[in-house]
């Protein structure tokens, strides 16, 4: 049964199985196990024929019947016929990934198909290029299926902000939207790109690169973290310490633990005992507790411990 905005009035003669909301201005309805779209003032959309209804554009939805999908408007006309296995929603570069009998290829944001059902997988799309699988190889290629680069490589990342990062006989590169290698020095990892830096590892040291692939600091490290929060997480041996998006070492590696504790502090441990720093390195609670227990982020709370009695903390001390 459904009640009008007032939730006082009740709308006579309409009795579905179920109900939810595909966003705040409009419902699906089932009814006989098929689902319809109606609007909140109970104006039909889409008629009692679909076996799923999802958002795909601005008043185009996704809609399958019998397990296959396809794409109609807000009037129920077909722009793409229910023939596809999946129908992904569009990229930023307003193209979709179909499949058929576990083969991708493209649409774009009218229906129209860009590339036929060719490929093993395609990565979402950005910067007008991505990776797609053929034969157990990863090439690139733009929406209209052209091979951007003669190379083959494996266990591609997707592209972000014109970078990708990829394998390509055993080592990690780093890859431009015009399918360009761009460092020269290869290595056996590196993660994403973030404040405009990569951590990188090679024969088990890391360090960290710029855009252009340049060396920010030597491969000196046991471990780094990625950024978060403009700090990075650095162990030299069995210390940990801390660096700044400029590649400098806040804290050299003094710590036997850091924690991420909330957006701006962290839990390190100095011998047995605990305190908290924060991202500009600073000590906030120098460490002088046991720590038996920490919540975070509802809370920011630390449970401490001096002399077997026990105490709370805030994350400011």
């Amino acid at each position: 049964h459904l009640f009008n905005k007032d939730k006082k009035s009740f709308i006579p003669n309409v009795k579905y199985d179920n109900y939810r909301y595909l966003n705040f201005e409009l419902l699906i309805l089932g009814e006989n196990n098929k689902n319809g779209l109606y609007s909140q003032s109970m104006n039909e959309i889409l008629p009692f024929i679909y076996d799923e209804i999802e958002l795909f554009s601005f008043e185009k939805y996704r809609v399958s019947i019998n397990g296959k999908w396809g794409i109609v408007d807000k009037n129920n006309k077909t722009i793409i016929k229910p023939l596809y296995d999946f129908i992904d929603l569009p990229s930023e570069e307003d193209v979709s990934i179909i499949q058929i009998n576990s083969k991708n290829g493209l649409i774009d944001n009218q229906g129209n198909l860009l590339i036929q059902p060719k490929y093993d997988n395609i990565l979402p799309f950005s910067d007008k290029i991505t990776w797609a699988l053929i034969n157990e190889n990863w090439i690139l290629i733009n929406s209209q299926g052209d091979k951007k680069s003669e190379l083959n490589f494996s266990s591609p990342t997707a592209f972000k902000n014109g970078l990708s990062t990829a394998f390509i006989k055993g080592k990690c590169v780093v890859v431009n939207n015009l399918g360009e290698i761009i460092n020269s020095q290869k290595f056996d990892l590196i993660y994403d790109f973030q404040y405009d830096f990569a951590v990188v590892s090679d024969n088990k040291k890391w360090g960290f690169i710029d855009k252009k692939c340049n060396l920010r600091t030597s491969l000196i490290y046991d471990y780094a973290s990625s950024f978060k929060n403009g700090v990075a997480k650095i162990k030299i041996a069995d210390k940990w310490g801390i660096l700044n998006t400029d590649c400098i070492e806040l804290i050299k590696p003094k710590y036997n633990d850091i924690i991420d504790l909330s957006d701006n502090t962290f839990l390190v441990k100095q011998d047995k005992i605990w305190g908290v720093i924060d991202t500009s390195g600073r000590e906030v609670i120098s460490p002088k507790y046991e720590i038996s227990s920490y919540e975070t982020p509802i809370n920011e709370t630390i449970c401490v411990c001096i002399n077997e009695k026990y105490g709370i903390l805030d994350k400011y001390g």
